[in-house]
Protein backbone atom coordinates (compact mmCIF):
# COMPACT_ATOMS: atom_id res chain seq x y z
CA UNK A 1 0.00 0.00 0.00
CA UNK A 2 1.52 3.50 -0.81
CA UNK A 3 -0.58 10.11 -3.72
CA UNK A 4 -3.30 13.20 -2.26
CA UNK A 5 -5.54 15.89 -0.38
CA UNK A 6 -7.36 20.38 2.31
CA UNK A 7 -9.32 22.31 5.80
CA UNK A 8 -11.94 20.87 7.61
CA UNK A 9 -15.16 22.76 7.47
CA UNK A 10 -18.43 22.25 9.48
CA UNK A 11 -20.79 22.30 6.93
CA UNK A 12 -21.54 20.45 3.86
CA UNK A 13 -19.22 17.84 2.04
CA UNK A 14 -17.34 17.13 4.84
CA UNK A 15 -18.58 14.07 7.12
CA UNK A 16 -19.01 14.88 10.57
CA UNK A 17 -16.54 12.45 13.07
CA UNK A 18 -18.10 10.91 16.18
CA UNK A 19 -15.40 9.28 18.81
CA UNK A 20 -13.33 7.10 16.11
CA UNK A 21 -10.38 7.51 14.28
CA UNK A 22 -10.77 10.51 11.88
CA UNK A 23 -8.48 12.16 9.23
CA UNK A 24 -9.44 15.57 8.55
CA UNK A 25 -9.44 17.09 4.82
CA UNK A 26 -6.31 19.15 6.12
CA UNK A 27 -4.35 16.55 7.69
CA UNK A 28 -4.42 14.18 5.09
CA UNK A 29 -0.82 14.22 4.07
CA UNK A 30 0.55 14.35 7.39
CA UNK A 31 -1.61 11.16 8.39
CA UNK A 32 -0.62 9.66 4.82
CA UNK A 33 2.86 10.19 5.97
CA UNK A 34 3.09 9.00 9.60
CA UNK A 35 1.57 5.73 8.59
CA UNK A 36 3.87 4.91 5.85
CA UNK A 37 6.65 5.85 8.11
CA UNK A 38 6.06 3.66 10.91
CA UNK A 39 5.84 0.51 8.42
CA UNK A 40 9.10 2.34 6.85
CA UNK A 41 10.68 2.42 10.40
CA UNK A 42 9.36 -1.20 11.40
CA UNK A 43 10.46 -2.52 8.36
CA UNK A 44 14.39 -1.50 8.71
CA UNK A 45 14.05 1.01 5.66
CA UNK A 46 14.29 4.30 7.76
CA UNK A 47 15.72 5.22 10.62
CA UNK A 48 13.24 6.84 13.10
CA UNK A 49 10.04 8.28 12.48
CA UNK A 50 10.87 11.90 13.02
CA UNK A 51 13.63 11.48 10.69
CA UNK A 52 11.09 9.82 7.85
CA UNK A 53 8.59 12.40 8.72
CA UNK A 54 10.81 15.70 7.86
CA UNK A 55 11.89 13.83 4.68
CA UNK A 56 10.40 13.50 1.34
CA UNK A 57 9.95 10.35 1.90
CA UNK A 58 6.29 8.98 1.98
CA UNK A 59 4.90 12.61 0.96
CA UNK A 60 1.86 12.73 -1.37
CA UNK A 61 0.95 15.07 -3.75
CA UNK A 62 -2.10 17.39 -2.70
CA UNK A 63 -5.42 17.18 -5.65
CA UNK A 64 -6.93 20.42 -4.69
CA UNK A 65 -9.67 19.73 -6.73
CA UNK A 66 -10.90 16.71 -4.51
CA UNK A 67 -10.60 19.50 -1.58
CA UNK A 68 -12.29 22.36 -2.86
CA UNK A 69 -14.94 20.12 -4.41
CA UNK A 70 -16.12 18.78 -0.87
CA UNK A 71 -15.50 22.44 0.79
CA UNK A 72 -18.12 23.32 -1.64
CA UNK A 73 -20.59 20.72 -1.38
CA UNK A 74 -19.89 19.29 -4.29
CA UNK A 75 -18.25 16.42 -2.71
CA UNK A 76 -18.70 14.34 0.41
CA UNK A 77 -15.77 13.27 2.65
CA UNK A 78 -14.97 10.34 5.10
CA UNK A 79 -12.88 10.81 6.92
CA UNK A 80 -13.38 7.61 9.03
CA UNK A 81 -12.56 5.97 5.93
CA UNK A 82 -8.90 7.42 5.00
CA UNK A 83 -8.13 6.93 9.01
CA UNK A 84 -8.85 2.87 8.32
CA UNK A 85 -6.64 2.83 5.55
CA UNK A 86 -3.72 4.36 6.90
CA UNK A 87 -4.00 2.34 10.04
CA UNK A 88 -4.11 -0.38 8.10
CA UNK A 89 -0.90 0.48 6.31
CA UNK A 90 0.74 1.03 9.08
CA UNK A 91 0.35 -1.93 10.92
CA UNK A 92 1.26 -3.55 7.32
CA UNK A 93 3.88 -6.33 7.61
CA UNK A 94 6.94 -6.50 5.42
CA UNK A 95 6.50 -9.24 3.55
CA UNK A 96 4.81 -7.43 0.29
CA UNK A 97 3.14 -11.30 -0.29
CA UNK A 98 0.71 -11.12 2.75
CA UNK A 99 -2.66 -10.72 1.25
CA UNK A 100 -3.35 -7.09 3.46
CA UNK A 101 -0.29 -5.77 1.75
CA UNK A 102 -1.36 -6.06 -1.79
CA UNK A 103 -4.15 -3.21 -1.69
CA UNK A 104 -2.70 0.12 -3.07
CA UNK A 105 -3.18 3.28 -1.17
CA UNK A 106 -5.28 4.08 -4.12
CA UNK A 107 -7.67 1.13 -3.23
CA UNK A 108 -7.71 1.69 0.10
CA UNK A 109 -9.13 5.51 -0.12
CA UNK A 110 -12.04 4.34 -2.76
CA UNK A 111 -14.89 6.03 -1.55
CA UNK A 112 -13.36 8.71 1.01
CA UNK A 113 -14.53 11.75 -1.41
CA UNK A 114 -17.60 10.98 -3.95
CA UNK A 115 -19.79 12.97 -6.02
CA UNK A 116 -23.50 14.72 -4.44
CA UNK A 117 -24.70 14.38 -7.59
CA UNK A 118 -27.84 11.75 -9.57
CA UNK A 119 -28.35 11.50 -13.20
CA UNK A 120 -29.15 14.77 -14.72
CA UNK A 121 -27.85 16.91 -12.16
CA UNK A 122 -25.77 20.20 -13.50
CA UNK A 123 -21.68 19.79 -13.10
CA UNK A 124 -18.61 20.76 -14.06
CA UNK A 125 -16.32 17.86 -13.78
CA UNK A 126 -16.63 14.12 -13.50
CA UNK A 127 -16.38 14.26 -9.73
CA UNK A 128 -19.38 15.78 -8.83
CA UNK A 129 -21.17 13.06 -9.80
CA UNK A 130 -22.72 9.67 -8.42
CA UNK A 131 -21.79 8.39 -11.72
CA UNK A 132 -18.07 10.02 -11.66
CA UNK A 133 -19.44 11.13 -15.26
CA UNK A 134 -20.05 14.68 -16.21
CA UNK A 135 -21.06 14.79 -19.73
CA UNK A 136 -18.90 17.69 -21.30
CA UNK A 137 -19.89 20.31 -23.97
CA UNK A 138 -18.06 22.40 -25.82
CA UNK A 139 -15.58 20.21 -26.44
CA UNK A 140 -14.46 20.39 -23.21
CA UNK A 141 -12.93 17.15 -21.54
CA UNK A 142 -11.72 17.76 -18.31
CA UNK A 143 -13.91 21.02 -16.80
CA UNK A 144 -17.20 21.47 -18.36
CA UNK A 145 -19.09 25.10 -17.44
CA UNK A 146 -22.58 23.34 -18.06
CA UNK A 147 -22.61 19.70 -18.16
CA UNK A 148 -24.76 16.77 -17.02
CA UNK A 149 -24.56 14.18 -14.77
CA UNK A 150 -25.16 10.88 -16.45
CA UNK A 151 -25.47 6.89 -15.99
CA UNK A 152 -25.68 4.97 -12.74
CA UNK A 153 -24.12 5.78 -9.64
CA UNK A 154 -20.41 4.52 -9.48
CA UNK A 155 -19.88 1.98 -6.75
CA UNK A 156 -16.32 0.52 -5.16
CA UNK A 157 -17.95 -3.08 -4.61
CA UNK A 158 -15.15 -5.60 -6.04
CA UNK A 159 -16.84 -7.34 -8.18
CA UNK A 160 -17.61 -11.37 -7.28
CA UNK A 161 -15.39 -14.50 -7.45
CA UNK A 162 -15.70 -15.16 -11.47
CA UNK A 163 -17.25 -12.03 -12.84
CA UNK A 164 -16.27 -10.47 -15.32
CA UNK A 165 -13.01 -7.81 -14.42
CA UNK A 166 -10.87 -5.22 -16.31
CA UNK A 167 -7.32 -3.45 -14.71
CA UNK A 168 -7.84 1.04 -14.71
CA UNK A 169 -6.33 3.35 -16.44
CA UNK A 170 -3.55 2.92 -13.19
CA UNK A 171 -3.21 -0.64 -13.54
CA UNK A 172 -5.60 -1.33 -10.21
CA UNK A 173 -6.40 -4.48 -9.77
CA UNK A 174 -10.65 -4.20 -8.72
CA UNK A 175 -11.15 -7.79 -7.48
CA UNK A 176 -11.56 -8.67 -3.96
CA UNK A 177 -8.43 -8.99 -1.30
CA UNK A 178 -7.93 -12.94 -1.99
CA UNK A 179 -8.34 -12.89 -5.60
CA UNK A 180 -6.62 -11.05 -9.27
CA UNK A 181 -7.92 -10.38 -12.56
CA UNK A 182 -7.12 -12.57 -15.53
CA UNK A 183 -10.21 -11.32 -17.65
CA UNK A 184 -12.44 -12.99 -14.74
CA UNK A 185 -11.54 -12.41 -10.81
CA UNK A 186 -9.62 -15.79 -10.04
CA UNK A 187 -8.72 -16.77 -6.76
CA UNK A 188 -5.02 -16.46 -5.84
CA UNK A 189 -3.38 -19.58 -6.28
CA UNK A 190 -1.35 -22.51 -3.40
CA UNK A 191 2.57 -23.08 -3.02
CA UNK A 192 3.87 -24.11 -6.34
CA UNK A 193 1.23 -23.22 -8.43
CA UNK A 194 2.74 -21.23 -11.88
CA UNK A 195 2.58 -17.90 -11.61
CA UNK A 196 3.84 -14.71 -13.32
CA UNK A 197 3.47 -11.91 -10.54
CA UNK A 198 3.04 -12.53 -6.63
CA UNK A 199 -0.45 -10.98 -6.91
CA UNK A 200 -1.83 -13.97 -8.18
CA UNK A 201 -0.42 -16.22 -5.37
CA UNK A 202 -2.20 -17.24 -1.49
CA UNK A 203 -1.07 -15.09 1.95
CA UNK A 204 2.51 -14.71 2.46
CA UNK A 205 3.45 -15.98 -1.14
CA UNK A 206 5.47 -14.66 -3.77
CA UNK A 207 5.72 -15.55 -7.21
CA UNK A 208 9.25 -16.95 -7.88
CA UNK A 209 9.99 -15.09 -11.31
CA UNK A 210 13.46 -15.55 -11.53
CA UNK A 211 14.21 -19.45 -11.10
CA UNK A 212 10.42 -21.56 -11.01
CA UNK A 213 7.84 -19.29 -12.14
CA UNK A 214 5.66 -20.89 -9.09
CA UNK A 215 4.13 -19.92 -6.12
CA UNK A 216 6.57 -20.23 -3.23
CA UNK A 217 7.42 -19.16 0.62
CA UNK A 218 10.15 -16.09 0.02
CA UNK A 219 13.08 -15.75 1.86
CA UNK A 220 12.94 -13.70 5.03
CA UNK A 221 15.19 -11.30 7.31
CA UNK A 222 17.70 -13.43 8.36
CA UNK A 223 17.02 -16.57 6.53
CA UNK A 224 19.09 -18.11 3.39
CA UNK A 225 18.81 -16.56 0.14
CA UNK A 226 17.60 -18.40 -2.78
CA UNK A 227 19.98 -19.39 -5.06
CA UNK A 228 19.24 -16.03 -7.26
CA UNK A 229 20.05 -13.78 -4.18
CA UNK A 230 16.71 -13.07 -4.16
CA UNK A 231 15.30 -11.79 -0.50
CA UNK A 232 11.30 -11.09 -0.01
CA UNK A 233 10.85 -8.99 2.78
CA UNK A 234 11.10 -4.98 2.57
CA UNK A 235 14.47 -3.66 4.05
CA UNK A 236 16.33 -6.81 3.22
CA UNK A 237 19.02 -8.09 0.86
CA UNK A 238 21.04 -10.88 -0.14
CA UNK A 239 24.30 -10.45 1.83
CA UNK A 240 27.59 -11.35 -0.21
CA UNK A 241 29.62 -14.34 1.12
CA UNK A 242 27.17 -15.58 3.53
CA UNK A 243 23.97 -15.65 1.44
CA UNK A 244 21.80 -14.57 4.17
CA UNK A 245 19.12 -12.08 4.22
CA UNK A 246 20.36 -9.35 6.11
CA UNK A 247 18.63 -5.61 7.28
CA UNK A 248 19.73 -3.08 4.62
CA UNK A 249 21.87 0.17 6.16
CA UNK A 250 21.13 2.96 7.79
CA UNK A 251 22.41 6.18 8.27
CA UNK A 252 26.32 5.68 9.30
CA UNK A 253 26.04 1.67 8.54
CA UNK A 254 28.60 0.52 6.20
CA UNK A 255 28.37 0.76 2.46
CA UNK A 256 31.61 -0.94 1.69
CA UNK A 257 31.95 -5.14 0.51
CA UNK A 258 28.92 -5.18 -0.84
CA UNK A 259 26.66 -4.26 1.99
CA UNK A 260 23.47 -2.22 0.81
CA UNK A 261 21.96 0.93 2.00
CA UNK A 262 18.39 1.56 2.40
CA UNK A 263 16.58 2.16 -1.33
CA UNK A 264 15.70 5.79 1.17
CA UNK A 265 18.99 6.52 1.54
CA UNK A 266 22.60 6.61 -0.55
CA UNK A 267 26.07 5.46 -0.34
CA UNK A 268 28.57 7.99 0.28
CA UNK A 269 31.30 7.17 -1.38
CA UNK A 270 34.24 9.15 0.18
CA UNK A 271 33.26 7.69 3.70
CA UNK A 272 31.48 4.04 2.22
CA UNK A 273 28.72 5.38 5.04
CA UNK A 274 24.91 5.20 4.15
CA UNK A 275 23.45 9.28 4.53
CA UNK A 276 20.68 10.81 4.14
CA UNK A 277 20.55 12.45 0.56
CA UNK A 278 21.47 16.10 1.16
CA UNK A 279 19.52 18.49 3.12
CA UNK A 280 18.12 22.25 2.50
CA UNK A 281 20.88 24.11 1.22
CA UNK A 282 23.07 21.52 0.67
CA UNK A 283 24.99 20.64 -3.03
CA UNK A 284 22.87 17.61 -4.88
CA UNK A 285 25.35 18.18 -7.69
CA UNK A 286 25.76 14.40 -7.48
CA UNK A 287 22.88 12.52 -6.02
CA UNK A 288 20.23 14.95 -7.96
CA UNK A 289 17.65 14.66 -5.34
CA UNK A 290 17.13 16.04 -1.80
CA UNK A 291 15.93 14.85 1.73
CA UNK A 292 13.79 17.51 3.26
CA UNK A 293 10.44 17.87 2.94
CA UNK A 294 9.08 20.55 0.06
CA UNK A 295 12.25 20.61 -0.94
CA UNK A 296 13.55 19.82 -4.77
CA UNK A 297 17.56 19.91 -6.48
CA UNK A 298 17.54 23.27 -8.14
CA UNK A 299 18.53 22.38 -11.96
CA UNK A 300 20.81 26.12 -12.01
CA UNK A 301 22.74 26.06 -9.14
CA UNK A 302 22.67 22.32 -8.28
CA UNK A 303 21.32 22.96 -4.52
CA UNK A 304 19.02 22.09 -2.32
CA UNK A 305 15.97 24.70 -2.20
CA UNK A 306 12.91 25.08 -0.11
CA UNK A 307 9.60 25.25 -2.18
CA UNK A 308 7.73 28.48 -1.70
CA UNK A 309 4.27 29.06 -0.47
CA UNK A 310 1.44 30.71 -2.38
CA UNK A 311 1.70 34.03 -3.65
CA UNK A 312 5.24 33.45 -3.93
CA UNK A 313 7.07 34.96 -7.37
CA UNK A 314 7.83 31.77 -9.19
CA UNK A 315 9.00 30.69 -13.06
CA UNK A 316 7.88 26.63 -12.95
CA UNK A 317 5.63 25.14 -10.98
CA UNK A 318 7.66 22.44 -9.24
CA UNK A 319 9.68 25.18 -7.27
CA UNK A 320 5.44 26.05 -5.60
CA UNK A 321 4.45 23.85 -2.55
CA UNK A 322 1.21 24.05 -4.48
CA UNK A 323 2.95 22.29 -8.08
CA UNK A 324 1.24 25.45 -9.46
CA UNK A 325 2.61 28.21 -10.75
CA UNK A 326 0.22 30.82 -12.40
CA UNK A 327 2.10 31.68 -15.68
CA UNK A 328 -0.01 34.70 -16.13
CA UNK A 329 0.63 36.48 -12.48
CA UNK A 330 4.04 34.02 -12.48
CA UNK A 331 3.03 33.73 -8.91
CA UNK A 332 2.64 30.37 -7.01
CA UNK A 333 -1.54 29.67 -6.25
CA UNK A 334 -3.64 26.58 -5.85
CA UNK A 335 -4.47 24.88 -9.16
CA UNK A 336 -7.89 26.49 -10.02
CA UNK A 337 -10.74 24.02 -10.20
CA UNK A 338 -11.76 24.48 -13.68
CA UNK A 339 -8.93 25.28 -16.02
Amino acid sequence: MRAWFLLLVIGCGVDHHGSGPYVAVDHIAEAYQAAECTHLVACHEMPDQATCVGSTVGSLTLDQALVDEALVAKLRYNGSLVADCFATLAASSCNPGDLANRISAHQCVLGAFTGTLDAGGRCTSDLECLSDNCATCDGELSCCPDGTCMGEPKTTVPPALGAPCQLDLQGIDPCAVGQYCATYCTAVKPIGAPCSATNQCADGLQCDTQTTNQCAVPPLRDQPCTANGYCGEEGTYCEPGDDICRSVGLVGDSCAAGHRCSSYLYCNQSTLLCELYPITGASCAVQQRCNDLDTYCDISTETCITRVTDGSPCDASYRCVSQFCDMTTMRCAEPPLCP
